[in-house]
């Protein structure tokens, strides 16, 4: 009798005792076969622990993929496999629609998976835009999920992603202003990565709070002095921001523009003079104005002290 020709039970039977490639290699013969093997194959995945180490989640991911619902619930309701690791997975190397499948199937869009990153770290890392806009409209995504300090915008700061950036202050429940410690504030992470494209698109955003204190109660204005890279730069973006205030002192006591003095590039202090918000006259711990620090130190500073001296003449003429 030919194969196709036995009953249901006796095919059922014998794709029961046959290997995984042999029991695919039956269903894929035709319709009748698919509908009723189908559930075998499944079943024979999850017959033995080595069978699930290795067939379990490509059986999982191939059916979301193809949107095959029903198959991929049941595997999940299998209890096989792990929650916590499988749309960890699945956004690091599967497609979009994979992803999508899983979650309408049930699959935890919050929950942490390897290194305990969530969905929305693993998208963000893996540079998945299309994934971390549709994890953004899921309901209860956890937006500023953190993992030893760091959420999902500052890794994408920290990777210098501009795209992943601006979809995460897209959403109104991004945090740009978590405090220091842990990890530094987003504004001083994208200051000492000296990324300029970042650093306008945070200060474009009106919930940002320019002036936060990060490291040794240092602002943006203080990490930016201390930059080698594109100094200037960065300071010429802060400074030219009217809520930025120039004049905070940090844990030593040193305002932005003491910490430039003691640099001693006289590009950089001319920046800070060409600033009027900046005062040029704000003591230091030690009780020494600015022009005191340039005068004493050992470099030619001579075209910064004149400036300084006809800054504070100035000052004092007007104020008569």
């Amino acid at each position: 009798m030919p194969f196709l020709d036995l009953p249901n039970e006796i095919i059922l039977q014998i794709a029961r005792d046959q290997d995984l490639p042999d029991t695919n290699a039956l269903l894929r013969t035709n319709r009748r076969l698919a509908r009723l093997l189908t559930h075998v194959l499944i079943d024979n995945v999850f017959s033995t622990n080595a069978r699930l180490q290795r067939y379990g989640q490509s059986v999982l991911f191939c059916a979301a993929n193809r949107q095959d619902r029903l198959t991929a619930k049941r595997v999940l309701e299998s209890g096989h496999l792990s929650g916590e690791e499988i749309l960890t997975e699945a956004v690091s190397s599967m497609s979009d629609t994979t992803v999508r499948t899983l979650i309408d199937c049930g699959v935890d869009a919050t929950a942490k998976g390897g290194s305990r990153l969530t969905p929305l770290h693993t998208a963000v890392l893996k540079n998945r835009p299309a994934i971390v806009e549709y994890l953004l409209g899921v309901d209860g995504i956890v937006v500023n999920s953190h993992r030893i300090g760091r959420t999902p915008l500052h890794d994408a700061i920290h990777m210098g992603n501009e795209e992943m950036v601006r979809l995460l202050l897209r959403d109104k429940r991004t945090e740009l202003n978590r405090p220091y410690p842990p990890v530094a504030p987003a504004l001083h992470l994208a200051v000492n990565l000296a990324n300029k494209a970042i650093i306008q698109l945070l200060l474009a955003d009106e919930r940002l709070d320019v002036n936060i204190r990060g490291q040794s109660d240092k602002t943006p204005l203080h990490e930016a002095v201390c930059r080698d890279k594109d100094r200037n730069h960065i300071l010429s973006l802060l400074l030219a921001d009217k809520r930025i205030d120039t004049n905070l002192k940090n844990r030593s006591g040193l305002t932005p523009f003491h910490e430039a003095i003691k640099l001693g590039c006289e590009a950089t202090i001319r920046i800070f003079l060409n600033c009027d918000a900046v005062d040029i006259n704000g003591k230091d711990p030690a009780g020494e104005t600015p022009i005191h620090r340039a005068i004493s130190l050992d470099c030619c500073l001579e075209g910064v002290i004149l400036k300084l001296m006809r800054l504070m003449l100035a000052k004092v003429l007007l104020s008569r």
